[in-house]
């Protein structure tokens, strides 16, 4: 049987649409509708193919190498009008698939293991600990602007061993970069590409550097041959860590600001996991699963599948609902609920299969150091106001996050 035939119901999407007046409580509605529909079916229709809404199918085409990446189609359907912004987009991890997404991985994975992510613990509280005591020494109410912005990025510039004095050249890069992918979808091209050439530049120096002086840092480690006959060629370092500051950081922005929203508006929970300090780790991943600022991933199929006894031919769009994967009842029993102690296991926030999050242990420490240093400072934190990115962005979250503040004592 084709995909076009099988029964399902229909859903609103609204991927190909671009727009700032698409409200939040739209969002709200499309994802619990998406869960509804999880209740009695694993797929239904949409205005450029299909949803994906359980948990168990999620993953499994997810880990099928025969579904490539979407995301650079629907970018292209998105900007059709404007085709270097296609490009660009197009030219990163999330985008590629094969050989040379494969090798990349492979380099680059020791960097990102756990124990490199836990090595990074301590800088992440301390740095966490002074933006939230700058916020309440200068009077500041924005989350975003003061923290969000700019705690994730500079982790990331320590983890990779770039010079410090570089590290605001990464922060004004990684406000351009991330601009096409979630916050401003009419960025000026040529402001875009001066900002990718000042980085170019900036990595072919960095990385020849390297090859002649190594170092133990991150740079010389994808560079050097210790891996194999083949390191990385400067156009892949480049294009590793533009992706990681274009995709990963601005994932991680998000998921933090989505994370303050909702301990502001559950203050029950911010004291249960105040009281229960060992298991801020575990709450980290259960409220990025309720929260998640990804709402799911396209992917499509580059030969006729079958899946489920049914053939999604060649070209088939299938959107993988993580937000509804991450809530589906089967898995997580009051799946709206925040709990300690749940496996998360199935939890598909970062992703599975090729494109998992390669950054996902390194994120998972900075959000919990985060919360942590949070806890450590404020005795309570209230929801003062929130202006969201619009609905539809594909990395969504808070754009400002005004919070009001008790000091710990």
């Amino acid at each position: 049987m084709l995909v076009s035939e099988l029964e399902m119901p229909f859903i609103e999407a609204h991927l190909l649409v671009v727009d700032t007046e698409t409200p939040f409580e739209t969002r709200k509605e499309q994802i619990n509708k998406l869960i509804e529909i999880s209740k009695d079916f694993w797929i239904c229709k949409s205005i450029i193919g299909y949803y994906i809404v359980k948990n168990s199918d999620t993953t499994n085409i997810l880990r099928d190498k025969r579904w490539h990446s979407g995301l650079h189609v629907l970018q292209s359907l998105r900007d059709k009008h404007n085709p270097e912004v296609v490009a660009k987009r197009n030219n990163t991890l999330s985008a590629m698939d094969g050989e040379e997404h494969a090798h990349i991985r492979h380099i680059a994975a020791p960097a990102f293991s756990q124990s490199a992510a836990m090595d990074q613990k301590d800088f992440s509280y301390s740095y966490a600990k002074s933006l939230l005591e700058n916020i309440i020494n200068n009077g500041y109410t924005d989350f975003m602007e003061y923290f969000c912005n700019i705690y994730p990025i500079t982790v990331l510039c320590n983890s990779v061993g770039l010079p410090k004095e570089d590290w605001e050249k990464f922060i004004k890069w990684g406000a351009v970069f991330a601009s096409p992918v979630s916050k401003n979808f009419a960025i000026d091209i040529n402001e875009l590409k001066n900002a990718e050439n000042e980085f170019y530049k900036y990595i072919i120096k960095l990385t020849n550097d390297r090859r002649v002086d190594p170092k133990d840092d991150f740079i010389s480690k994808l560079v050097s041959p210790m891996y194999g006959e083949k390191g990385l060629t400067d156009p892949q370092v480049f294009l590793l860590i533009a992706t990681m500051i274009s995709g990963g950081i601005e994932t991680l922005v998000s998921h933090l600001g989505m994370m303050f929203v909702y301990l502001c508006e559950n203050p029950d929970i911010y004291k249960k996991i105040k009281d229960n300090r060992d298991e801020i780790s575990d709450a980290v991943v259960e409220i990025t699963r309720l929260t998640s600022s990804i709402r799911g991933t396209l992917r499509i199929a580059s030969e006729d599948i079958e899946y489920r006894g049914v053939t999604f031919p060649k070209g088939t769009f299938v959107f993988t609902s993580i937000a509804s994967s991450n809530q589906d009842q089967t898995v997580y029993g009051n799946a709206d609920e925040f709990r300690f102690g749940r496996n998360h296991s199935k939890d598909l926030s970062f992703g599975a299969g090729m494109h998992y999050c390669m950054g996902a242990h390194l994120a998972k420490v900075e959000m919990t150091e985060a919360f942590r240093a949070v806890i450590d400072t404020f005795d309570r934190i209230e929801l003062d106001s929130v202006q969201y990115r619009p609905s539809n962005s594909g990395i969504f979250g808070p754009e400002i996050l005004n919070i009001k503040y008790t000091k710990a004592v």
